[in-house]
């Protein structure tokens, strides 16, 4: 017990001086150790430079990019290798803030790198001016176009149904941009006279571009033979609204309850044209398979007619033919406002 209390009290003894004595013991090692980084020489070391992002559905650069830190150590400059750091940028855009057909990224002095140094590194810069490219994968709805080959009678013109009509591809939005329809594998039309059915299948994508969810439908395709001569172009001279076709139970809405319009222009016979004055046309969006956490995405417009009908149209040209939507899920009704709705 005695020799316990002895040591509190020598501990205690003097507290201030020594207290004053290993601050100034702490302060002698700061102003030396500063004084000694000061005087270390800079070595200057490209380090591979790692860009990530979070959002997967970015899309970043291929090529290998390097950054020159400038450093002070009290390693030995020999020791010191590219494999002793590691520096990585992170792309704070999003999908929802690139542009479609991607965008350019500036890299310098001003932006903020994560570097992991080894110990005994005092101080690290760096000096870079480079950019970047980086581009988001979209999806998009293209037509699907038929190609053929043969000839048919003299006078006679090739007219096609094909299902499906539209694909929805997914990709790079630059890649994208440069695509407007996708074709069939070809199919000889010689001796094509009503009603011929063809199996087909779309060519080859461009690389990086493929089906969206890498559905890869069946084609079906009926050939008929119309008479070049009676074929006219008919509009109906004023924009019809689109109705929108939703699944059921509807589970989403679109964003917007903007009123869409589409204008339709029908290539047929002079007889057909007057079957499709007498038709109540009704042009509409299937929803029913779109989901709703997709962000904004391309959806066809659909006009179905009646089969005597369609089978004398040699093409419906829609202005615009696809419109772009984004779908919300539904505000969910409490019980009281579903009992209102019942009465």
């Amino acid at each position: 017990m005695e020799s316990d209390k002895t040591r509190k009290r020598t501990f205690f003894t003097d507290i201030w001086r020594k207290a004053i004595a290993l601050f100034l013991a702490i302060f002698a090692w700061y102003s030396i150790h500063k004084q000694l980084v000061e005087v270390m020489p800079v070595i200057e070391l490209k380090v591979p430079l790692q860009i990530e992002c979070d959002d997967k559905r970015v899309i970043l650069p291929e090529k290998e990019f390097e950054i020159t830190l400038k450093i002070k150590s009290s390693t030995l400059s020999n020791k010191l290798s590219p494999d002793d750091f590691e520096v990585k940028y992170i792309v704070t855009e999003r999908v929802g803030t690139i542009p479609d057909g991607g965008m350019n990224v500036t890299l310098n002095r001003g932006k903020k790198f994560k570097i992991k140094k080894p110990p005994f590194t005092t101080s690290v810069g760096y000096d870079i001016n480079t950019s970047f490219f980086i581009d988001k994968v979209s999806v998009k709805t293209v037509p699907v176009e038929v190609k053929y080959t043969g000839r048919l009678q003299y006078g006679k013109v090739p007219q096609f149904e094909v299902s499906p009509e539209y694909v929805q591809i997914e990709g790079p939005s630059a890649m994208l941009m440069n695509i407007h329809q996708l074709y069939t594998s070809e199919i000889d039309i010689s001796g094509v006279k009503k009603d011929t059915h063809f199996e087909g299948r779309l060519q080859a994508l461009p690389d990086k571009v493929n089906l969206f969810e890498n559905r890869v439908p069946p084609i079906s395709i009926v050939a008929n033979a119309l008479s070049a001569k009676e074929i006219q172009s008919y509009s109906l001279g004023r924009k019809l609204p689109l109705s929108l076709m939703y699944s059921t139970p509807q589970r989403s809405r679109l964003e917007n309850d903007k009123i869409m319009e589409v204008e339709l222009t029908f290539e047929t016979d002079a007889e057909t044209i007057g079957e499709i004055r007498r038709l109540r046309l009704k042009p509409y969006l299937d929803l029913s398979s779109v989901s709703g956490d997709r962000g904004e995405i391309e959806v066809p417009v659909m006009l179905d007619l009646p089969r005597n009908v369609a089978e004398h149209v040699y093409h419906v040209r829609k202005e615009p033919e696809v419109f772009r939507v984004k779908l919300v899920p539904m505000e969910e009704k409490s019980p009281k406002e579903e009992k209102g709705d019942d009465k």
